[in-house]
């Protein structure tokens, strides 16, 4: 007999739950959970118990599972602050509010990412760490789970195929691989990409391909995604119109999108020709200095952070081409956001290896 609670929203193989199930003989049994749009988790609660042929209880025959479903939205890490801000699903068009903070840990926060498992990695720039948050506590401002020194400069994060970490650092002008086997021990290095300057984000197309925003030079470079476990190959590189890059991210059709700190303007470059190092297809002017994040939303809305305290949301149709569209709405009450942004869990359709 199966027993879950709370049921609002529950399904059990493909039927919506009304109440204990009686399983009889099968050995599986799927349940869906519904999406959390609140601003903390929701635990819902397993119980299965073992029957005779009368239906009276067996002993023992009894197991519970809790099952956390962390809320649902957008992680913004707070540079000025020391803090990671989120805004739940279900109020993030309607309030310009943080529905929780995280800030244990929390030193200069630069970028933030989430693994397979829905917990929140952050790297804390000169701190010279990259901290962990378990996904079921994340909206209690939790103490890290884990910590990687990474040494001071660390920018960006990603998450490859494997689950394997990538990190840029600023100062070191790298690009490194922690192992995805052992990130909560404080791994070493596993594999580097240099000659970097002042790497900024990165992140991955649909193939596996590696991008990497250089501030120092103007440029984002690419690194092949069949070289990457082995000696990382730079391929392609985009330099037009670039000034300053910082935040990088693919949108659901595979064109490439960059926020230049510099020039009050986010590029997208088109998917079709990024290996011919090519001038961007749309130039979206947002007349705010220091775009920094970029990141993208089921719906295609473009979400940039700026160093001015401030998240701004602009209609996916409004970005089709270059112009100065005007934002939909904007989170603010922050000091001084950074570039890497992240919605959790990430749009189905968006390269993201969660």
């Amino acid at each position: 007999m199966l027993k879950v609670s709370p049921t609002a929203g529950v399904s059990v193989d493909g039927t919506a739950y009304a109440g204990p199930i009686d399983l009889n003989t099968a050995t599986t049994a799927t349940a869906a959970l519904p999406s959390n749009g609140g601003s903390a988790s929701t635990r819902y609660t397993f119980t299965l118990t073992a029957t005779d042929a009368s239906g009276a209880a067996l002993t023992p025959g009894k197991t519970t599972v809790l099952v956390p479903v962390p809320p649902q939205g957008l992680w913004v890490p707070d540079y000025g602050t020391n803090s990671i801000h989120f805004f739940a699903a279900g109020t993030l068009g309607t309030t310009s509010k943080a529905a929780a903070t995280i800030s244990k840990g929390i030193k200069n926060a630069r970028a933030v990412a989430f693994d397979a498992n829905g917990n929140l990695w952050t790297a804390n720039d000169f701190a010279g760490t990259i901290t962990e948050y378990a996904a079921d506590t994340l909206t209690a401002d939790p103490s890290p789970a884990a910590t990687i020194a990474s040494g001071t400069g660390v920018r960006g994060l990603a998450f490859d195929a494997s689950g394997n970490l990538w990190v840029t650092n600023f100062y070191a002008d790298t690009a490194v691989e922690y192992p995805a086997a052992s990130l909560s021990s404080n791994p070493a290095v596993s594999r580097s990409i240099g000659g970097l300057h002042h790497p900024e984000s990165l992140a991955f197309d649909a193939s596996g391909n590696l991008w990497i925003a250089n501030w120092g030079n103007n440029t984002v470079t690419e690194y092949t995604a069949a070289s990457l476990s082995s000696t990382p190959t730079l391929g392609a590189t985009i330099s037009k119109k670039l000034s300053q890059p910082e935040g990088l991210a693919f949108d659901a059709s595979g064109n490439l999108w960059v926020g230049n700190e510099s020039g009050g303007v986010v590029l997208r470059y088109a998917a079709s020709g990024l290996t011919a190092g090519p001038g961007p297809a749309a130039i979206i002017t947002t007349g705010v200095p220091d775009n920094v994040g970029v990141t993208l939303d089921a719906s295609g809305n473009l979400w940039v952070t700026h160093q001015n305290d401030k998240v701004d949301e602009y209609a996916a149709a409004d970005v089709v081409s270059t112009g100065s569209p005007t934002p939909i709405h904007t989170l603010s009450g922050m000091s001084a956001t950074s570039q890497m942004p992240a919605f959790d869990p990430p749009p189905s359709t968006l390269p993201l290896y969660q």
